[in-house]
C-alpha cells in the first residue's frame, strides 16, 4: 500500500467503454472514500 491511502489497486483493465479493477482495502475504509480518491 502507499503511504497516502488505505487501499491498493491490485488489477486494472480498461476497454473502450468501461474499466475493471480489483482493490484491496482495509474493511474500516468506506467504498465512498476510495471512489473519491
Amino acid at each position: 500500500m502507499t503511504s497516502n491511502s488505505d487501499f491498493e489497486i491490485e488489477v486494472f483493465e480498461s476497454d473502450l467503454e468501461h474499466i475493471h479493477f480489483l482493490i484491496r482495502y482495509i474493511p474500516r475504509v468506506s467504498i465512498t472514500s476510495i471512489v473519491r480518491k
